[in-house]
């Protein structure tokens, strides 16, 4: 499977989770908790065309992002399947030009 195959094929678990996403991708970069990093955040969720961008940027960011979608998927809530997508993926890095 291709880069961009699995991230298509991770996008219907990951994008609803977005704005949670960011919030513990937050948490890690900042070293703050969870909690700490959710008061930091916009208060509107992302949806649609905006959660799959942040998607497709996380994709674009780390190789183990999907398989830590796929690892997660299971998560019930979307705070606790942030938390581990995070925790097993390690923060993003910036696509490169």
């Amino acid at each position: 499977m291709t880069s961009e195959e699995r991230c298509a094929a991770t996008e219907p678990r990951a994008a609803p989770c977005a704005s949670h996403l960011v919030t513990a991708e937050l948490a890690l970069l900042t070293s703050i908790s969870y909690d700490e990093a959710e008061k930091l955040s916009p208060e509107e969720r992302l949806s649609g065309s905006a959660a799959q961008e942040i998607h497709r940027v996380q994709c674009a960011g780390s190789d183990g992002y999907p398989d830590a979608v796929v690892a997660c998927w299971q998560e019930t809530s979307c705070k606790a399947f942030a938390r581990c997508v995070v925790n097993a993926s390690g923060p993003s890095k910036a696509p490169r030009p």
